[in-house]
């Protein structure tokens, strides 16, 4: 919410940053980019030649203070990271919260209503949690749902319902995460926000939300005794 001030470029082997990418304007505060679109070309043609075709790690830092990690940039935006969805759109998978390292992890991925053929409506989402997040299970309007992770935590879950009368969709997720996932918030087109399912406090904040332009085709990740990897699928 606050921009982009910088990001900072680390090829293989370098420590320190050395090199970067700056969007602060002094002159106007409140000016920084909200947004940003960088392919990998732009981004090396940044780094000296003998750094150039070392493995890339990037920084993001906000104004507001926050930053984010992406471990390996050609890895993000390799075919490995690229899905095609039922209905014939590509599908996008972002960084991943969580270590995925728990005893017994395996991947889990669920593809949304509005990507598969034909497409269904998502009327809600029940989140399964105790201190952690368990699952989430999405339901349509043909009496249907799709589990991601798994049913546990106290019984029942907790569901948040979507106004599909207005319209409302859903916009993203707000997250707190460490080694594993252990709290959830739905946010919506609409504006509004459910409480936090799980642990409120536990590992950091991070707020999952496509670029303009995209909307949310699912979501991804893993489940051990409980979910320990969590990323968008995004879609144009």
């Amino acid at each position: 919410a606050t921009g982009v001030a910088w990001i900072e470029l680390f090829p293989e082997g370098d420590d320190e940053c050395h090199h970067w990418i700056e969007y602060l304007d002094a002159t106007n505060p409140s000016g920084s980019p909200r947004q940003i679109t960088l392919t990998e070309q732009t981004i090396r043609e940044k780094l000296p030649e003998n750094k150039r075709k070392r493995k890339l790690k990037l920084k993001v830092f906000s104004c507001g203070g926050g930053e984010h990690e992406v471990a390996d940039f050609s890895r993000l935006t390799s075919k490995e990271g690229k899905i095609k969805l039922p209905d014939g759109r590509a599908g996008f998978r972002s960084s991943k919260l969580g270590f995925s390292q728990m005893d017994g992890s395996k991947p889990t991925q669920v593809v949304l209503g509005s990507c598969q053929k034909p497409g269904r409506l998502l009327l809600s989402i029940r989140i399964y949690h105790g201190q952690s997040l368990d699952g989430m299970e999405f339901f349509y309007e043909d009496g249907g749902s799709d589990l991601f992770g798994k049913r546990g935590g106290a019984p029942g879950g907790s569901e948040f319902v979507l106004d599909t009368r207005r319209g409302e969709m859903l916009l993203g997720f707000y997250l707190r995460a460490g080694v594993w996932i252990d709290g959830v918030q739905v946010l919506t087109s609409t504006g509004r926000r459910s409480a936090v399912f799980g642990n409120a406090m536990g590992g950091s904040g991070h707020t999952l939300i496509p670029p303009r332009g995209y909307s949310i085709a699912g979501v991804y990740g893993s489940s051990g005794p409980w979910v320990d990897g969590f990323g968008l699928i995004i879609t144009r």
